[in-house]
């Protein structure tokens, strides 16, 4: 039998991944896969899915950082998805990355407890596919203990890392500038990372509305 959808948090907070599930018409139908039976993600995270293992750690890690800013920049989307013309981002694959397509994350919303539909948690999103009061009160937050895996990690194959991100910000290794004073919040936890120190020195800049910085292994997605 196919692995049930992962436990939703009441809130947000890393998640693990649940492993595959099959892909059915009725997924393909709203856009949750593709012909090829894999999932439908933002660019970034279908290059790391098909590509980790080819890549060194340095390069996993950019990748997942770049993936997680997709992710993160989908649930900022959700201020205008209630108006019918944004994203969500609380329904996730087996690898903990969310749905690109809107109608994929709404037809989870309606279908909860189908195997294809890993849960981040109510808190993710707005309604009506969550339950976070406002659009600035979901609380996705991106992948933590990820393996490093296959020939392109060499030795440090197994190794394991965690992601953290700014929302509404943006970021150099030497400077991160956020669109306000509340989005100095980092979301996850990277031990190895340099967000929370940039962040607190973060100027303020309203042009990074929807911005999102991400590190992964100390590796910012950029």
């Amino acid at each position: 039998a196919p692995p049930g959808p992962a436990a939703a948090p009441d809130g947000g907070g890393p998640r693990s991944p649940r492993g595959p599930a099959e892909c059915t018409a009725e997924g393909k139908a709203a856009n949750v896969c593709g012909n090829d039976g894999k999932s439908l993600l933002n660019s970034h995270c279908a290059t790391w899915r098909d590509l980790r293992q080819t890549k060194s750690a340095q390069e996993q890690m950019r990748f997942l950082a770049k993936c997680m800013g997709q992710d993160c920049q989908q649930s900022i989307d959700s201020m205008s998805a209630q108006a019918g013309k944004g994203n969500f981002c609380r329904f996730l694959d087996g690898l903990g990355l969310c749905y690109a397509y809107r109608e994929a994350q709404i037809w989870c919303a309606d279908h909860a407890s189908d195997p294809l539909c890993g849960d981040g948690g109510a808190k993710w999103a707005i309604p009506p596919v969550g339950a976070a009061a406002a659009a600035a009160d979901t609380q996705w937050a991106p992948r933590s203990d990820v393996a490093l895996e296959g020939p392109g990690a060499g030795g440090d194959a197994g190794g394991r890392y965690s992601c953290a991100c700014l929302k509404n910000c943006q970021c150099t290794a030497a400077a991160c500038w956020c669109a306000s004073a509340k989005d100095r919040a980092v979301f996850g936890s990277d031990p190895a990372g340099s967000l929370p120190r940039l962040a607190a020195a973060a100027s303020i800049s309203s042009g990074k509305a929807k911005a999102c910085a991400c590190t992964c292994g100390g590796v910012l997605g950029a």
